[in-house]
């Protein structure tokens, strides 16, 4: 998937992604982080989940079963991500 999707993905839950939009440039230019942006979750659940994508696809496995359970744990953290409800939750969630 790319980034593209992971945007529309999160936006089809009911998230703001407003990443590399007019909107995000305003508020970057107001503020110094994204820290209270209307568009911070839907923003870093997209990011996260790329992130997520990125070590997947460097990870190598050592055996069969330890590819599937690192599969798994990509599907449970994804879960995890999309359902997130605030940032602090999103946050709380490990990497990989």
């Amino acid at each position: 998937m790319s980034s593209d999707d992971f945007e529309e993905l999160v936006r089809s839950l009911g998230d703001e992604v407003w990443v590399h939009s007019a909107r995000c440039q305003i508020w970057k230019a107001n503020h110094q982080n994204c820290c209270g942006c209307p568009s911070e979750l839907g923003c870093g659940k997209v990011a996260r989940m790329a992130l997520m994508t990125l070590h997947s696809i460097c990870y190598k496995p050592s055996s069969f079963e330890d590819y599937q359970k690192m599969h798994q744990r990509i599907i449970e953290l994804q879960d995890k991500i999309l359902k997130a409800k605030t940032s602090e939750e999103l946050r709380a969630i490990p990497d990989i």
